[in-house]
């Protein structure tokens, strides 16, 4: 019996020292993998950062408009976007900010993207959207107060968007 017992001791060790050392290299693995994620998001926060830098230089003059340092996400003041009370309807203020705003917008997007090309690559006659730190694309978000029922306001949210969106686009057409 003593021979059984001590052949199956090493049998359970060498399972224990196997799975020990399969835990070890897994463990390794997800570090690397953590250490790759991590310098991705590095320089993507990094990208985000110059972004909303040339985007609040841009609206240095205008301090209705700012842009997140971190997420470079933009805040506009709720005096410069005004829409009729429960309606989606942009008042003429508003689209006169709209008619400022979106070549000042643009036009800050296009220098932060030439300037990145630059930092690339030498080929920068169009600007790639697949590089870290890209815009891809722009999402517009509305708002209505908290008065109301609630669908009625997401609704009428969504509606403010779009109306913004609409006169953003009209701005590019017309230029």
């Amino acid at each position: 019996y003593s021979d059984l017992s001590t052949g199956l001791m090493i049998v359970f060790l060498l399972v224990m020292l196997i799975m020990i050392m399969a835990q070890k290299q897994n463990g390794e693995i997800k570090a690397q993998r953590v250490s790759e994620l991590t310098a991705k998001l590095e320089l993507s926060l990094g990208q985000k950062s110059k972004l909303s830098e040339a985007i609040n230089t841009a609206f240095v003059e205008d301090p209705s408009v700012q842009a997140d340092p971190v997420t470079a996400q933009i805040s506009i003041d709720q005096s410069a976007l005004q829409f009729k009370e429960n309606q989606a309807e942009l008042q003429p203020a508003g689209k006169t900010f709209i008619q400022k705003f979106t070549p000042k917008y643009i036009c800050s997007l296009w220098m932060y993207e030439v300037q990145k090309c630059r930092e690339t690559s030498a080929d920068c006659t169009r600007p790639n959207p697949e590089l870290p730190g890209s815009v891809r694309r722009i999402h517009v978000t509305g708002h209505a107060d908290m008065l109301g029922i609630y669908s009625n306001n997401h609704a009428l949210s969504s509606l403010r968007a779009e109306e913004v969106t609409k006169e953003m686009i009209f701005v590019l057409s017309s230029s």
